[in-house]
């Protein structure tokens, strides 16, 4: 038997956060005057894919609406109606709705943001499940599936029928005018019906709600959403390595980029598979190291940068190689965990004081001083730019002029400031 799922695009979905307009309402014009390149099409297409072989009929407005991407996914389609506006409108997105809810669709799939779920909840409620395909945008709405994939997974198995019961799941949708000045709040409108598949429907984004908790796939997608906000034209940005820059790289496109794959086969052609491509203890050295170092020294005005493995090792070795057992370390409570660590190994006293508290440092190093008295050391304040684990600058300036005041030495932890905060880190 025929599984007949009506489909919505909002293609202009996403738009705004890719030019770093925070948003796509009232600004889809000056995205794409920007440069925006739409993605609700390719993101339905993804998770088309996934019932491309079973016995679907689509039934859709024409064009990029939804026609044109069941038509390229290869599913027969049946067009029902066209938009009044080009490019459409929410206008169009309700009347899309209201017209498919006409033709007894079994499934309404859309593609889209926390807008688009609030046009379809007005447009016909609870009156038939649907499936929301992410396109791109930050979602707060809990009625979309983790990723394209996913959703198209969940739709499958809808078809199959290895899925029949469904709940409940809220709408919520931010004030984009508010957002745009650096607020943030989600406002509850309304419920869809969805099926029951926590595995591949995401949870409702409410940071208010205790014990709430945010599936992987989709902390990534925020995460390389964000990123991509953040990102200006015309700039050279270096991507590492890992499970985090990975998901960016495929959220931007990137993952299997023709140029990319270029590069790389161009430097395995010059160098050699075996050349140093990575870090000195796992490939060697090579003159691309000491390029990097040169560079670093140069941007913190420094004679000489070296670079180690990574960073817990860093700041470990600097500990123990700034103090012996007759030197006092005073240290702030929230730094990382990499510098509690360097201090538990040494061997001499400390003292800890309270987070980026003036008076409890200077309380302290009255103490140490009394300490190094005794000792015959040293004392070394150790404290963060920013604060890793807070997000928060240390109080570098205050501490510095206590050294008026005090004999020490100061250990600055500046793995979270560097290339952020200042013209040299």
């Amino acid at each position: 038997m025929t599984f007949n799922i009506g489909l919505i695009i909002n293609p202009l979905a996403g738009l705004g956060g890719s030019v770093a307009l925070k948003g796509s309402d009232d600004v889809a014009s000056e995205a794409l005057a920007l440069g925006a390149i739409p993605k609700a099409n390719a993101r339905c297409l993804q998770a088309l894919a996934e019932v491309a072989t079973l016995d679907v009929c689509v039934y859709a407005f024409g064009g990029d609406m939804g026609a044109d991407c069941a038509l390229s996914a290869g599913l027969k389609t049946e067009v029902v109606g066209k938009a009044k506006t080009q490019p459409s409108s929410a206008a169009d997105t309700i009347s899309a709705a209201q017209m498919l809810l006409t033709q007894g669709v079994d499934l309404l799939v859309f593609v889209g943001g926390d807008g688009t779920a609030r046009d379809l909840l007005s447009a016909i409620g609870d009156q038939v499940p649907v499936v929301g395909i992410p396109a791109g945008v930050k979602i707060h709405s809990g009625v979309y599936g983790i990723t394209p994939l996913a959703a198209g997974q969940v739709i499958a198995q809808l078809i199959r029928g290895e899925l029949v019961s469904l709940r409940s799941q809220e709408v919520r949708d931010i004030d984009e005018q508010e957002f745009r000045a650096g607020r943030v709040k989600a406002r509850y409108y309304g419920e869809l019906q969805v099926p029951e598949s926590h595995q591949y429907m995401q949870a409702t984004k409410d940071s208010a709600k205790p014990g709430s908790k945010e599936v992987e796939a989709l902390v990534l997608d925020d995460i390389a959403a964000h990123i991509e906000e953040l990102m200006d034209p015309g700039v050279r940005y270096i991507m590492g390595s890992g499970s985090t820059i990975a998901a960016v790289m495929d959220y931007l496109g990137l993952a299997n980029h023709p140029e990319v794959l270029k590069v790389d086969g161009e430097a395995a052609t010059e160098h050699g598979m075996a050349y140093p491509m990575g870090a000195r203890m796992m490939s060697g050295h090579s003159k691309f190291h000491e390029q990097l170092e040169n560079e670093c020294a140069k941007f913190v005005s420094k004679e000489k940068a070296y670079l180690l493995n990574f960073g817990y090792q860093g700041i470990m070795s600097a500990i123990d190689a700034l103090v012996g057992k007759n030197d006092i370390i005073v240290y702030d409570v929230d730094t990382h965990a990499c510098i509690i660590d360097g201090v538990r190994l040494h061997p001499g006293k400390r003292f800890v004081y309270r987070h980026n508290d003036m008076e409890s440092f200077e309380k302290n190093m009255k103490r140490a001083v009394k300490m190094a008295e005794k000792t015959g050391g040293g004392i070394l304040a150790i404290s963060e730019g920013v604060f890793g684990m807070r997000g928060e600058q240390g109080r570098l300036k205050e501490i510095v002029a206590l050294k008026k005041k005090y004999n020490f030495r100061l250990l600055v932890d500046d793995a979270h400031g560097f290339g952020t905060l200042g013209e040299g880190g």
